[in-house]
């Protein structure tokens, strides 16, 4: 195989590639030294969040300098403690990998939306998949999707409710929009509160926990027939008011994730 050639000169050079793969919607990127080059498989040593990373995705992608390709690479094994992994099954991949910059987070838990269409005005529930400064994505089931109604540059209306703790909500101007009850009897967010705390302080975050009206409009969309769905995505308007909610709820799930994957590495380092 060519690229293992390309690898050995690496290693020969005391040369670094660059290893890369998305945790739950954050980019992770780090260096990596080549230790080893076998026939069909090299040892590299990163950093502790590229191995927790590679451990979950069980793959990862490499990009050398060397001859500015990427390639998809199997984890065949990772030795947590000393932070080496071991890749095998090579293959090229699309240059378009590891461009991706943006945080696009998943939520921790399950979050309800309403979504309704401007022309045809059809309600249907969906569940987000995931969040960015920029857009989200909704799951909608095969049941209640229709290619008629949603489809590239439909503008859609979206009514969900995120879990942003007191100290957040606080300190946001909410947006000043009623939601009209008819939508009410199938807006039902599903995630539950795990922030410690008395009940009164529940009772208090379940009254804060903001409901927003989303504008936006969809502009592509991915079916997922293993799962029954399809991943439709959304671009927010940027002068939506309620966009402050979601970069408030972003930095949020953007800590949690950072702080689970040292958590993690600590639990797998440690087995």
């Amino acid at each position: 195989m060519a690229q293992m050639g390309v690898f050995r000169q690496i290693f020969q050079d005391k040369g670094t590639i660059r290893l890369m793969n998305v945790y739950k919607g954050i980019p992770i990127s780090t260096s990596g030294m080549i230790l080893a080059v076998d026939p069909e498989s090299i040892t590299v040593h990163t950093e502790k969040s590229q191995v927790v990373s590679m451990y979950h995705d069980r793959q990862t992608f490499i990009h050398t300098e060397l001859e500015n390709n990427i390639y998809m690479a199997k984890v065949e094994s990772i030795d947590f403690k000393n932070v080496n992994a071991v890749l095998t099954n090579f293959k090229v991949a699309s240059d378009q990998i590891g461009k991706r910059t943006q945080v696009r987070v998943v939520p921790a838990d399950p979050i309800r939306s309403v979504v309704k269409t401007s022309e045809i005005r059809t309600i249907n529930q969906g569940i987000l998949a995931d969040v960015s400064q920029t857009g989200l994505a909704i799951y909608i089931s095969s049941e209640d999707f229709s290619p008629v109604v949603y489809k590239p540059g439909v503008k859609i209306n979206l009514f969900l409710k995120l879990p942003i703790p007191i100290r957040q909500t606080a300190k946001l101007k909410m947006p000043e929009r009623e939601v009209k009850p008819r939508y009410d009897n199938i807006r039902q967010p599903t995630y539950q509160h795990t922030t410690p705390g008395s009940d009164s302080d529940n009772e208090k975050r379940e009254k804060l926990d903001p409901e927003v009206e989303l504008i936006g409009t969809i502009v592509n969309i991915h079916a997922d027939n293993r799962k029954g769905r399809y991943r439709v995505g959304v671009k927010v308007s940027m002068k939506d008011p309620s966009k402050k909610v979601l970069s408030s709820f972003i930095s949020m799930r953007q800590a949690e994730i950072i702080r689970e994957i040292r958590e993690a590495y600590q639990q797998l380092a440690s087995r």
